[in-house]
């Protein structure tokens, strides 16, 4: 039997005592796991709640900045557990809503107006690599690699 375990969204908030609690026992096994990175993460809020969820546009650390993680990293990595996938570039969302035309970005005051004018408004969610344009997609993918 063949399986993948794949980690989404590690970027520099993420705690690498964390990732040792998760999956500690199954490093320690000698099952790889392959770890999304985001090289430049907007800071999110409230995850998992959609009725407080935001991200600020104007605060991004890039993960190499975060010197624990990229230890923990390194040290699976050299011993062929861990391999890194990039996932996007900044993991900012936008959003629709099936009343209103064009997207905006999900930063708070964007989705507070939306939540005051419709409770309960469904919004679509569009991940970065929908809602920016190819060039853009061509540098920033680029600049995540290196």
């Amino acid at each position: 039997m063949f399986f993948a375990i794949r980690d989404d969204d590690v970027n520099y908030w993420t705690k690498p005592q964390d990732l040792e609690k998760v999956y500690g026992e199954v490093l320690a096994r000698g099952i790889p796991i392959s770890f999304a990175v985001i090289p430049f993460a907007v800071r999110t809020y409230n995850w998992g709640d959609p009725d407080k969820f935001y991200q600020d546009e104007n605060i991004t650390e890039p993960v190499g900045n975060n010197k624990d993680l990229v230890e923990f990293l390194r040290r699976y990595i050299s011993k062929g557990l861990v391999e890194i996938m990039q996932h996007g570039y900044l993991h900012l969302y936008a959003f629709k809503t099936f009343w209103a035309s064009g997207i905006k970005l999900a930063i708070r005051i964007n989705l507070e107006s939306v939540r005051l004018k419709k409770s309960g408004t469904e919004l679509r969610w569009i991940g970065e690599y929908l809602w920016k344009d190819k060039d853009r997609l061509i540098k920033e993918t680029k600049e995540g690699i290196s």
